[in-house]
């Protein structure tokens, strides 16, 4: 006989849970005792914050391909973790939320335990919400979730468990761990992806979505290199290829090349390989203006479209070629075939390399701190499995041009535009690839979203190096308002405080930076300090995007 928590545990271990997140609360607390049964193969992580463990979920998803696991009790701890859940949605990260519940005979009295209508509430938002009301269940339905969070296109299930169930008693069926299905391409798909590309002139591949392991990576690239192909990675998914390849041509998204998008447009024949075809992927004419990149719904393009959910398939643009198909079983075939004879498109593809080159060797930062300079610094001192995470804002177009991933899963940021998200982030990174070098990237309005998290950084000793980049306002908010509402500085300029200070009131090293040069020794000194560490970037207001200044746009000076 074993209580429902026990049970619980038992399958989050045979799942292969390393870390489970959490802040202690009542609801769960026999779950977290349970686990304390297994401390050779599982860690629970106490958190600051809901917001800031979900993240650590969300992002074990991400790098590790697995679905990463927190707790949370009722009402206040769900709502805090609704961004966490929303990122895993947005960007297809495997996720299992449990919701610790009120006991069911407690529920509809309106009782001070926060009982909510959490399947209605989290619906919206992820791929299944089930509340497991008996603990004979437990097998059947954390198998399920498990299943959910991994088939298909991945994505987030919350599981609501009621307190009563956790705590009774019943004798368990054994299941076997899950194994994710992911389905394959015929060889006839394959045979018409080949005859489209033999009639091509000027093709191209888009790559991008989740579900990538090194050896789909690996064939990827040789399929392009073989059929000397330009690839360009999508929105936030730039560690899919490796950006030294001769063929890698740019990045999707915000703060892309902007000599990207006509020569996109150009193209003749689109193969687009795992990636949604949302919003940020999407973006073409005007400032930050999605699905406008190819004609909706019938793109001038013949499209080939890949992805492993087959509701992605045919949603917004009428593909010639659909193909549902994981990127494992793609690649594989993709490799497997004989490259493209004679191929016209070379010097199509050279000429969009030269052009991603000179575009990440050319910069223009105002102010006596050269970000572009610090990330080409940061991409030649780290080693290529270094990991960065970013949150959202402005900022975070410096590391995406002067940075550099040469491996995959090593860079983390959420295409759902969700601020905080990088010192979280970087904590699961950090403690799943130990050996890594992490860097966090955040605005001062982006860190502050999730900065309590230091505290679990400490606590744990999780050796991540935290670079507040700061120019006192919400910069990517600002940009809008310069963009279109006339410079009018409504609500976006901010009153921070010393982040070298705060990091050291922590006890970690802190310092920050002035002038370029001052960059280097405080890196070096954050990594010989062997724990969490954090450098505060004093930045120009002016440098508030790599192609132009907030005075190009408003005509004000605002130093």
């Amino acid at each position: 006989m074993k209580t429902g928590a026990q049970i619980l545990a038992d399958l989050l271990v045979s799942n292969g849970t390393r870390f489970v997140f959490h802040m202690p609360g009542e609801s769960f607390l026999s779950a977290i005792d349970a686990l304390s049964g297994h401390r050779d193969k599982v860690t629970a992580i106490s958190c600051r914050n809901e917001t800031g463990m979900a993240v650590m979920a969300e992002a074990t998803g991400k790098l590790t391909g697995k679905p990463g696991v927190c707790f949370v009790t009722r009402s206040p701890g769900a709502t805090n973790a609704c961004l966490g859940v929303h990122t895993a949605f947005q960007d297809s990260s495997p996720m299992i939320l449990i919701v610790g519940q009120a006991g069911q005979f407690e529920t509809e009295r309106d009782a001070f335990l926060q009982y909510q209508d959490f399947p209605n509430m989290f619906a919206p938002m992820s791929k299944w919400v089930a509340q497991v009301d008996s603990a004979q269940r437990l097998p059947e339905i954390v198998s399920r979730a498990f299943h959910t969070a991994l088939s298909g296109r991945p994505g987030p299930v919350v599981l609501v468990i009621p307190e009563n169930v956790l705590n009774e008693e019943c004798r368990p069926q054994n299941v076997a761990p899950v194994q994710a299905i992911q389905p394959s391409p015929s060889r006839e798909q394959v045979d018409a992806l080949f005859r489209l590309l033999g009639k091509a002139k000027k093709p191209v591949l888009l790559v991008g979505g989740a579900g990538w392991d090194e050896t789909a990576r690996e064939q990827v690239q040789d399929f392009a290199d073989k059929n000397k192909l330009p690839v360009v990675a999508s929105f936030r998914r730039r560690d899919i290829i490796d950006q030294r390849h001769p063929c890698y041509a740019g990045e999707l998204g915000i703060a892309c090349n902007p000599k990207i998008i006509p020569w996109l447009q150009e193209s003749d024949l689109v193969i687009a390989f795992g990636l949604r075809l949302g919003e940020m992927n999407t973006i073409g004419s005007g400032f930050m203006v999605g699905f406008t990149l190819f004609d909706v719904p019938a793109p001038r393009q013949t499209l080939v479209q890949i992805h492993s959910g087959i509701e992605e398939l045919q949603r917004v643009y009428q593909a010639d070629l659909a193909i549902l198909a994981s990127p494992g079983p793609m690649a594989s075939a993709l490799n497997r075939m004989e490259a493209v004879a004679g191929v016209p498109w070379e010097q199509w593809t050279r000429n969009a390399r030269a052009e991603y080159e000179t575009f990440t060797a050319t910069d223009n930062c105002p102010g006596p701190v050269d970000l572009a300079g610090i990330f080409r610094w940061l991409r030649e001192r780290l080693p290529a499995d270094a990991i960065l995470t970013n949150g959202a804002g402005t900022y975070a177009g410096w590391s995406q041009r002067y940075f550099q991933h040469y491996r995959p899963h090593t860079q983390l940021g959420p295409i759902s535009g969700g601020m905080g998200y990088g010192l979280p982030a970087a904590i699961a990174a950090k403690l799943h690839r130990p050996e890594a070098t992490v860097v966090a990237l955040g605005g001062d309005g982006c860190f502050l979203m999730n900065s309590e998290e230091l505290a679990t950084a400490v606590k744990y000793r999780i050796a991540v190096i935290v670079l507040v980049i700061n120019n006192d306002m919400y910069g990517a908010i600002r940009l809008h308002q310069e963009t279109a509402f006339g410079g009018r500085d409504l609500g976006t300029s901010l009153s921070n405080p010393d982040f070298a200070a705060l990091a050291r009131a922590y006890g970690i090293f802190g310092a920050t930076v002035n002038k370029t040069d001052e960059f280097e020794p405080a890196f070096e000194q954050a990594l010989e300090s062997g724990g969490p560490a954090l450098i505060e970037l004093k930045i120009n207001p002016e440098a508030i995007n790599t192609r132009f200044t907030l005075s190009s746009i408003s005509g004000k000076d605002h130093n």
